[in-house]
């Protein structure tokens, strides 16, 4: 029986893969290592045993990755577990996804903070033609909270977390 996997989150050509029964098995995880770095496709593999855990950079698809590592016998993937998605992040990925859309819609030439740049401009120049100098519109509320909601770093938390998890520092999942 093969020890069971899932993934703890993936990107494009990149994929954490939880191993939590074999955590702290250095030799099982060297092994996995040279196995999966032999893979076509795959770039690197970085394994963390104290936490069960391998990184793959890989140029495959990945249902390849993941057969190739039944067939060798690494690990079977399981049902992949989610951590829940604050509301913050719902609205990032959809932000994420309607800006990529924007972007295909105008072959790549307007994203979304391009559009609401221009967009302010031109409300702020129509206020100041209308003589609106003392009182900020509505919109300008809006781009304000669309500047903190664009600057905060969702992702650098999240790695932040992680690394911190698989130094033993905090307890993930």
């Amino acid at each position: 029986m093969l020890p069971e996997a899932h993934i703890a989150h993936s990107l494009a050509r990149r994929a954490r893969i939880r191993i939590p029964e074999k955590k702290g098995s250095a030799s099982y995880f060297s092994a996995v290592c040279e196995q999966l770095s032999k893979c076509p496709g795959v770039e690197s593999v970085k394994v963390t045993p104290a936490t069960g855990s391998v990184l793959v950079m890989y140029d495959c698809d990945t249902r390849e990755l993941i057969k190739y590592a039944r067939d060798k016998k690494l690990f079977s993937l399981g049902a992949q577990r989610r951590r829940p998605r604050t509301l913050f992040q719902q609205v990032a990925a959809a932000f994420q996804e309607y800006n990529r859309d924007l972007m295909t819609m105008t072959s790549g030439e307007i994203d979304i903070p391009s559009a609401v740049f221009v967009t302010l401009v031109i409300s702020g120049l129509w206020q100041l033609f209308r003589g609106n100098v003392m009182m900020p519109a509505w919109y300008t509320a809006f781009y304000y909270a669309l500047g903190v909601f664009t600057h905060a770093k969702v992702d650098e938390y999240d790695e932040g977390v992680e690394l911190l998890a698989e130094a033993g520092e905090i307890e993930s999942e």
